[in-house]
């Protein structure tokens, strides 16, 4: 019996499915820190850039419970905070394709940038010759 997992040595394409793990969700990044695991990997850990959150904040007593707080009291990290969201681990062959991959979609969206750029440049002149005293 064939593997109908592997495409016939003659195929010219293969096809795949996307199938979502439960764990699957979308993180946001700010930017990455990594480096090169003791084995010989890749690891990409991706962080979000936000300002610091008191540790602790004092506030004065109302007759209703915690009021107004004593700013002077507040206890918060000095600095950036990079919240360190996902770590990413993987192979040689993984990053070349991770490479080629935001190599090309860098690309596309240069030469999107360009095209909308030059419609604004359009846009602007026609504005420009449109109005009273234009070119």
């Amino acid at each position: 019996m064939a593997d109908s997992a592997q495409p016939p040595k003659d195929a010219k394409t293969v096809r795949f499915h996307y199938l979502k793990s439960p764990a699957f969700h979308t993180v946001p990044a700010d930017g990455a820190i990594g480096g090169l695991t003791p084995n010989g990997d890749f690891h990409l850990a991706l962080y979000v850039e936000r300002s610091p959150i008191p540790t602790i904040t004092e506030h004065q007593v109302g007759e209703y419970g915690p009021a107004e707080e004593i700013l002077e009291k507040r206890v918060v990290r000095d600095g950036i905070v990079r919240e360190l969201v996902v770590d990413v681990v993987f192979n040689y062959r993984a990053a070349i394709s991770f490479r080629e991959w935001f190599d090309n979609n860098i690309k596309q969206f240069e030469q999107l940038l360009r095209q909308r750029t030059e419609e604004m440049r359009k846009r602007t002149d026609e504005m420009q010759q449109k109005q009273p005293g234009g070119k």
